[in-house]
């Protein structure tokens, strides 16, 4: 009867609490016949890299140059930085294959920024970097862009060290002009960063040339510069490639570069300099010898082509002792001596005179030696002859030295290389050849790519035959003798500081590296 009992209190208690809470509103009924939405979203696909890379590759061999570009894009985004350096070169190599006709549909601007990319591959490499920093500033939202900028700007300024191997003859014929070219290649090695390696060859010490250029094969040269002398250098035109710099002409090694001491279009060039100035009767005053009657027939192709154009020749006899009597009688003079000793009689009285030249002259060129030419201008000034007056090429100093003075040369214009006004850095227009051929080392990337280069000798360009074309500099000696640069000359000087590095050491450094260069001339050690 206990359990009973407990059962009914314990019931009675669970009533007695319901009564007392308080009441609550009841749940509005549900409706069935309403549907409660639902929202399906379809499940995500995983995305990875390996997928990427496959939809990148298909998209390469399916040429879906837009679909490739994008995917790239989204591969740059997670790659680690040294994916991204390979995963840009290999776009960039891609890009010279796509189709022109994508790019001219091209309408997004990343597109447009991978198609000025694409551009670079078409331009010689010379100019590639230029146009790589153009894009970048032009896109320069475009990471991608920015990127690879970058990173060929990296890759193209990267310094690559190069042996260059000095081949020269030092026998007691030669010796003195060997001199002279290495120390010009010295001058102009010492003016870089100097991570070039020079190794010097003597040609006296090999039995034969073929000989000697082996040796410079088998140290590992990647240059030779030299020889000079044509029977050296016909021996080698069998061998010479593109890495060989001869220091004359070699007609049969169009491959290799010829950078000659002489310019055969001198006179050319020089014709060129009187004619903007608008000259007609051109007077050119030169001894009767046959050198310089050919150079009048020469001179007579080239100026009478133009309208209007007259050469008036003034020869004399050179080995006349008194020059001014010949000069007189060139110059017409003597003819007015006739004419006062005329009036003198015919007046019976004594006249002040001065004899007058011929007056039908606009300039005057000068033919001859250096030597010869210092003993014309002074008596040109006896005579009064205020005209401009020319000389050619011959009239170079032989020795460049600073604070040059020559006032028996004065007021004459004459072409000549560019070093003669630099002659703190350069002696001599030999060593001038020597700077030039080791700035073909460094730059012969442009002058294939059809750039001209400030060198010492001149503006220089390189032919399809190998022969490196040159473009004198136009100098005078002014009123006082001082060598300057002629008003109608263009800038000559770049090519002092052509490197545009200094030399990253210091001075004492720098001394005990000319030392030890020294004496690896005397005795190379490889």
């Amino acid at each position: 009867m206990i359990q009973p009992v407990k059962i009914f209190v314990i019931i009675a208690s669970i009533l007695l609490l319901s009564a007392c809470a308080p009441k609550l509103p009841l749940a509005p009924a549900i409706d069935e016949t309403v549907q409660i939405p639902t929202i399906v979203t379809p499940p995500l696909e995983e995305i990875s890299a390996p997928d990427l890379v496959a939809q990148r590759q298909q998209a390469l061999a399916t040429q879906n140059w837009g679909r490739y570009l994008d995917t790239t894009e989204i591969l740059l985004v997670i790659a680690t930085p040294e994916q991204q350096h390979s995963l840009l070169l290999d776009t960039y190599a891609q890009l010279d294959q796509i189709n022109p006709s994508f790019w001219q549909q091209a309408q997004t601007s990343r597109h447009q920024a991978w198609h000025s990319l694409a551009i670079t591959h078409q331009l010689p490499i010379s100019f590639q970097l230029a146009w790589l920093e153009d894009s970048g500033k032009l896109f320069h939202d475009h990471p991608a862009t920015q990127q690879l900028v970058s990173l060929l700007s990296e890759t193209k300024h990267a310094p690559k060290q190069q042996r260059i191997a000095i081949l020269l003859p030092f026998d007691s014929r030669t010796q003195p002009l060997s001199n002279q070219i290495r120390a010009g290649i010295l001058a102009a090695y010492w003016q870089t960063a100097q991570q070039d390696q020079l190794l010097f060859f003597n040609l006296e010490d090999y039995t034969n040339p073929i000989e000697a250029y082996e040796a410079t094969q088998q140290a590992g040269a990647d240059w030779v510069i030299g020889p000079f002398d044509r029977n050296t250098i016909e021996a080698l035109s069998r061998v010479a490639n593109d890495r060989l710099i001869f220091l004359n002409s070699a007609p049969n090694a169009s491959n290799a570069w010829q950078l000659q001491f002489g310019t055969p279009d001198s006179l050319q060039q020089l014709i060129y300099h009187i004619g903007k100035q608008d000259y007609r009767n051109l007077a050119v005053l030169y001894a009767d010898q046959p050198n310089h009657q050919q150079q009048i027939s020469k001179l007579e192709e080239k100026w009478l082509t133009t309208p209007q154009n007259r050469i008036i020749p003034l020869s004399f006899e050179q080995n006349q002792r008194n020059l001014r009597d010949e000069l007189g009688r060139a110059l017409q003079s003597d003819q007015s001596q006739v004419r006062a000793n005329f009036l003198q009689r015919t007046l019976a009285n004594n006249l002040t005179f001065f004899p007058r030249h011929r007056g039908d002259l606009d300039a005057l060129l000068l033919l001859g030696e250096r030597e010869y030419l210092a003993n014309i201008q002074p008596q040109l000034d006896f005579f009064q002859v205020n005209i401009p007056v020319y000389a050619m090429d011959t009239l170079m100093p032989t020795e460049f030295r600073p604070g040059l003075a020559e006032p028996d040369l004065k007021n004459i214009r004459f072409l000549s290389y560019s070093a003669v006004m630099s002659p703190e850095l350069i002696s001599s227009p030999l060593a001038a050849l020597g700077w030039d051929s080791f700035l073909i080392t460094q730059y012969h990337q442009a002058l294939l790519d059809g750039l001209s280069l400030n060198g010492a000798t001149g503006q220089l360009r390189h032919h399809e035959k190998g022969l490196i074309n040159r473009q004198l500099a136009l100098v005078r000696f002014n009123a006082r003798g001082q060598l300057i640069t002629d008003d109608t000359q263009p800038n000559i000087w770049p090519f002092a500081n052509y490197t545009g590095q200094p030399a990253p050491m210091h001075p004492r450094e720098r001394e005990q590296r000319q030392r030890e260069l020294l004496e690896l001339i005397t005795q190379p050690n490889f």
